[in-house]
C-alpha cells in the first residue's frame, strides 16, 4: 500500500498497559490505609497527567492519552474493589501487621508487613497477604514458629514481635 493512503498517525505505536498486581478470582482486594492513600495518589497523578495532555491538544499525543486512560481505568477498578483494613491489634498476626521474625538458620531477624497485592514491595519488606510466608503467619502469636517452603527448601522462623 502506498504511504499516500496512510494517515500520518497510523504508524504510531500504542503502548500496552501492564495489568495491576495479580489478584486471584474470588479473593478480596484488601488494602491498608496507607495502601489506599497510595492508590488514590496514583489516581490523582494519572488524572493530572491526562488533563495536561488534553490541554496541550496536540494531534500526536492521542496514543499517550489512550494509554493513560487505560491505566486509570484499571486503577479505578482496583480502587472500587478495595476493602480497607485498619489493623491495630498486636495479639495475633493479621492483615497489616508488622512482624519481626527470627531466622535460626541465618541467626538474624527480619521484619515484614503483610499488605495488599498492590502494596507488596520486597525491597521494603512488604509482602502480599497471599504469599506463602504471610499465609503461614496469619493468626499466629509471639513465640510461635512457622515453616515455609522456599526455593531453597523448608525454612523455619519464629515470631519475636507483632506490631500494628
Amino acid at each position: 500500500m502506498s504511504r499516500a493512503f496512510v494517515k500520518e498517525n497510523d504508524d504510531m505505536e500504542v503502548s500496552v498497559v501492564a495489568p495491576r498486581a495479580f489478584l486471584p478470582e474470588g479473593e478480596i482486594n484488601y488494602v491498608t490505609l496507607q495502601g489506599m492513600d497510595a492508590l488514590r495518589q496514583e489516581q490523582r497523578d494519572l488524572i493530572s497527567e491526562l488533563d495536561a495532555l488534553k490541554q496541550q491538544n496536540l494531534g500526536n499525543n492521542r496514543p499517550q492519552q489512550q494509554y493513560l486512560q487505560a491505566k486509570l481505568q484499571l486503577l479505578e477498578q482496583r480502587i472500587s474493589s478495595a476493602k480497607v483494613i485498619n489493623n491495630q491489634a498486636t495479639d495475633k498476626v493479621r492483615f497489616g501487621s508488622k512482624v519481626v521474625l527470627y531466622k535460626p538458620e541465618e541467626d538474624c531477624t527480619c521484619r515484614y508487613q503483610i499488605v495488599g497485592v498492590d502494596e507488596a514491595d520486597a525491597k521494603q519488606y512488604k509482602i502480599s497477604y497471599l504469599s506463602p510466608i504471610a499465609r503461614a503467619l496469619m493468626n499466629k502469636e509471639v513465640g510461635d514458629s512457622i515453616q515455609v517452603k522456599t526455593p531453597n527448601g523448608m525454612r523455619e522462623m519464629e515470631i519475636e514481635e507483632i506490631l500494628a
